[in-house]
């Protein structure tokens, strides 16, 4: 591919989306204006830049970069199987001979792991996708990082609606979604997270609109999210499917029994259950093995950020007495003592707005609403399970950054919900600025 088509390519598919989001019915239809949305998509495109240069510059082995690493390998598949389009297709739809590894599978570097404790492999799912789109776009790596900031996007823009439709604020909502610099950040490349983003969008919108009336539709995309979580990061859907059934049960139910099973028992059947029916996927056993996996990995590529990490023993006990300290950690960190460089200093800014937001709820609480309580249970489910997974897994504090975006715009969605913000008298004087950044949104 010329020079010049490479330029031009990303160049040209940019501004057809900026046009597609001026133009087309489904942008249109959120409650933000088009200017606006343009304008985050292009600090999302500028975001996505600035992570490329990072990797490029800063983290020189693009071998192990993950930025890279992913399009490297669909790349290398597309390639090998160019001439084999019958292997190709066997491949997309799952098969892994002895024949497919040798002639194939085997080039990559990603496609199987060095340590893997029976959970579906994530990696795949990605490097099929951009594999997938080389046939269409020749493998211009900046085409594939458009496409999938735009997914992203989508993800978060359905995000943006659901907030908006629960708690009325332009501002919030735009700010939860949009703004939130980890979020922003790290779904802005070739990265599990963007396709992990755009599949919680979808999944949330759908449960939301399948509470206020139920539609083929909805149920359609909710399944089809449900697969992408599956297949991308399927802790996160262990985190996600509790909260989301305590959030539909007390939607759908005046019952005070009922909110009570769902609260208490529901996710717990989530977890206890598919454990009589597949013993394979014992939740402790598989939350074992990865840390397993995880602290092995570590050691083995000797990560620069470790943290010391009391390897669970078996036994329930040991993982209830670890999780005080597992969830301090991911709340926290990185400290002050632990920034080595931009990737963990803005994590760490993002913390302390986290705790001086945390600060603010307690002196200038709202009283809520019932949908928005409701959803504020959802949430805050939804972040302490995943807090909690990621902290009895993860020992690399640069892993622990990243593996929090998916709640992210919840958490900041929850607290910015749920403070008063007319009882501060510093932001009553500014009102006139609200207001035009609301008109402007």
């Amino acid at each position: 591919m010329s020079s010049v088509l490479l330029v031009l390519f990303p160049i040209s598919l940019l501004l057809l989306i900026l046009v597609a989001i001026r133009k087309s019915a489904y942008f249109q239809g959120t409650p933000f204006s088009i200017k606006s949305l343009q304008l985050a998509f292009i600090v999302k495109v500028i975001s996505g830049l600035i992570l490329i240069s990072i990797y490029t510059y800063y983290y020189q082995d693009r071998s192990s970069a993950d930025v890279f690493k992913y399009f490297d390998d669909g790349k290398i598949l597309y390639q090998s199987t160019k001439v084999h389009p019958s292997d190709f297709v066997k491949i997309m739809i799952g098969q892994d001979t002895p024949e497919l590894s040798n002639n194939h599978l085997s080039k990559m570097s990603y496609w199987y792991r060095s340590f893997d404790h029976g959970l579906r492999n994530d990696n795949r799912i990605v490097i099929k996708l951009n594999a997938l789109l080389c046939w269409i776009t020749g493998g211009n790596y900046f085409v594939h990082a458009l496409i999938f900031c735009l997914l992203s996007f989508i993800g978060l823009l359905e995000l943006s609606k659901l907030f908006f439709k629960i708690s009325g604020s332009k501002i919030i909502s735009f700010f939860a979604a949009f703004l939130v610099p980890s979020t922003l950040f790290w779904t802005s490349g070739i990265l599990k997270e963007a396709l992990l983003i755009f599949a919680i969008g979808v999944f949330c919108s759908s449960i939301f609109h399948l509470v206020q009336k139920f539609k083929v539709a909805y149920l359609f995309c909710l399944l089809f999210a449900l697969y992408l979580l599956l297949s991308v990061k399927i802790y996160v859907l262990f985190a996600l499917l509790p909260a989301a059934i305590l959030w539909y049960t007390v939607s759908k139910t005046k019952h005070l029994k009922w909110r009570i099973i769902s609260i208490f028992i529901f996710p717990l059947l989530v977890i206890i259950l598919p454990y009589f029916f597949f013993p394979q996927f014992n939740f402790l056993s598989l939350l074992i093995g990865k840390q397993h996996d995880f602290i092995n990995l570590a050691n083995t590529f000797h990560a620069g950020s470790t943290i010391t990490m009391k390897p669970l023993d078996g036994s329930i006990w040991s993982l209830i007495a670890a999780l005080p300290q597992s969830l301090f950690y991911v709340i926290s960190m990185p400290w002050p003592t632990q920034i080595k460089g931009l990737i963990y200093a803005l994590p760490f800014l993002e913390n302390l707005l986290v705790f001086a937001l945390l600060g603010l709820l307690l002196f200038y609480r709202k009283k809520l609403n019932l949908p928005q309580n409701h959803f504020v249970w959802f949430g805050v489910l939804f972040t302490i399970i995943l807090f909690s997974i990621i902290g009895l897994t993860t020992p690399v504090i640069g892993a622990i950054v990243r593996y929090k975006v998916p709640s992210m715009p919840f958490l900041f969605f929850i607290l910015l919900l749920s403070i008063d913000f007319s009882k501060i008298s510093k932001l009553n004087q500014n009102s006139k600025i609200l207001k035009w950044i609301n008109t402007y949104l």
